[in-house]
């Protein structure tokens, strides 16, 4: 009696594929033996290109996770006021009431994005988002825009920096498990930050 005889169809299937995986192996080997280095040619797509200079760079940021700093868990590029600006108390413009982090946006001069958080309810909670510049005695670049936007594509609100700004901000509020997007623009570019209740 053979042992093929005892397999089932599912541990034949199996072994089927346990040997052409084998044979590839050899086919992968013996052309390596062949072609030597070269052999990369056969697998790699453009393998002299500067792949590898751009590795991670269509890798999407993840969101942030809001929900995190109710428990004071904060995203390493997200400071206190006080680590951004020093005191508050002599800013009106930073002295809201919430959980409040900044983080450096380079949109060819430096401002900062300031989120401030407070639960409304048990369902919702309130966001405030400032653009604020570097330093009071300067303003925002002229036109600067602040937008959020949801996950469906509804505008949660919108800001536009005139001459004289040092500040613009908006406010509105969403859900626990809300994902929205910040879109901050001036001068032709763009930062984008994706946020997560």
């Amino acid at each position: 009696m053979s042992i093929t005889s005892n397999l089932t169809n599912k541990d034949k299937d199996r072994l089927e594929r346990i040997w052409n995986l084998l044979q590839d192996a050899e086919n992968l080997q013996q052309e390596r033996i062949n072609s030597g280095c070269d052999y990369v040619h056969l697998y790699v797509e453009d393998v002299e290109s500067d792949w590898l200079e751009n590795w991670g760079s269509d890798v999407t940021e993840l969101p942030v996770r809001l929900r995190q700093w109710f428990h004071h868990v904060f995203d390493a590029d997200w400071y206190s006021i006080e680590e951004m600006f020093g005191s508050p108390e002599t800013n009106v413009a930073l002295q809201t009431a919430g959980i409040k982090r900044a983080k450096w946006i380079d949109l060819g001069d430096p401002v900062a994005l300031i989120v401030t958080i407070k639960q409304e309810s048990s369902e919702r909670i309130s966001i405030l988002l400032q653009i604020h510049s570097p330093e009071q005695s300067m303003y925002l670049p002229e036109n600067m825009q602040l937008s959020a936007i949801s996950h469906v594509g509804e505008v949660l609100g919108g800001t536009i920096a005139h001459s004289t700004s040092q500040t613009i901000q908006i406010e509105f509020t969403v859900a626990f498990g809300a994902e929205f997007t910040v879109e901050i623009t001036a001068d032709n570019r763009q930062e984008i930050q994706e946020f997560l209740i």
